[in-house]
């Protein structure tokens, strides 16, 4: 009887936990569905940027009056820029990456730079500058507010080391007020981008010699009446400063017939160049009634230093020994 009571109790079933059911796999729908039953989308992202790359290229072509091409394959750059001088290309470019945002300059800007990108504007011959589109609708001014900084390759090179660090491979580049692109006045700080130290060290130059120049015109306009001098000579050096300038001045135009962008690319050339046709007939007229004057000896010339080819036939001329 025990033997048939605990073969019963074998045979009782186990009771089992309840299973809860598997989790639903979502499927991703095929192309095909999705073509079947969703629209035509235009994410909000999408919006932006183009909307930014287009008030950029509408802004440099109405403003600075240059082409801005957008470029449909996106290797780093959006836009690519060409300088043009009285309508006329001077070959040169500027590499642009424009960059779109709803927020405004208060939330302290930037923009993310991945390591890649970097690392292809410090291989780029051209400057690279990039933008920022801020499309806010309480916006100050009467369009969007665009901001734009130009990288060059010592802050390229600074950024690739930081971005190489970092684990996300990229960095963060800012902008502030002082950076916005305000009016057509800012196409000459555009044109600049094209300078290099040694252009800047000629451009330097030329501020000196126009002051001189300047200073010098400016006392002969007064003082020559008549086709006389009527106050004599500006200083007792004259003779050897006349002589230093045209050196000066001949050297610099030299730099600049070897580097002929500086023409275009800097006012201060133009200026320079502008200045020595007004004053430079003026400077010479004097220094030939002096010498016909006799007012004229080898000696007021420093002997170190050879006479210059605009004088020299001058002195021949008049027979200054």
């Amino acid at each position: 009887m025990n033997k048939a009571k605990n073969q019963a109790k074998s045979e009782k079933p186990v009771p089992t936990k309840k299973l809860s059911p598997p989790p639903k796999v979502k499927t991703a729908r095929s192309e095909a569905e999705k073509n079947k039953t969703e629209g035509m989308t235009y994410p909000k992202t999408s919006a932006e940027g183009h909307a930014g790359e287009y008030l950029f290229a509408y802004w440099i072509s109405r403003y600075f009056k240059w082409p801005c091409r957008l470029l449909d394959i996106d290797m780093g750059l959006d836009a690519q820029v060409e300088i043009y001088e009285n309508e006329l290309s001077t070959g040169m470019f500027i590499g642009v990456q424009v960059k779109t945002t709803s927020r405004t300059m208060s939330s302290s800007l930037g923009v993310q730079i991945p390591y890649k990108n970097l690392k292809y504007w410090g291989e780029c011959d051209f400057p690279i500058v990039i933008v920022l589109i801020c499309l806010n609708e309480d916006n100050k001014h009467d369009e969007p507010d665009i901001y734009w900084r130009h990288l060059d390759k010592q802050t390229i090179a600074s950024l690739l080391g930081t971005a190489g660090d970092n684990d996300t491979g990229s960095t963060a580049v800012s902008f502030n007020e002082e950076q916005y692109l305000k009016s057509p006045r800012d196409r000459e700080k555009w044109l600049r981008l094209w300078l290099s130290s040694e252009d800047l060290k000629i451009i330097k130059r030329c501020e000196g010699i126009e002051r001189r120049i300047t200073s010098l015109g400016g006392f002969f306009e007064e003082t020559i009446v008549d086709g006389n001098l009527k106050q004599g000579l500006p200083t007792f050096d004259f003779f050897r400063d006349l002589n230093d300038l045209l050196d000066s001045y001949d050297e610099v135009e030299l730099a600049i017939r070897g580097n002929n962008r500086l023409e275009y690319l800097s006012e201060e050339v133009k200026s320079l160049k502008q200045c020595h046709e007004r004053y430079m007939p003026k400077i010479m007229y004097a220094f030939e009634q002096a010498c016909e004057s006799n007012s004229v000896m080898m000696s007021d010339f420093d002997p170190y230093s050879p006479i210059n080819n605009k004088l020299h036939p001058i002195l021949v001329k008049n027979r200054i020994r």
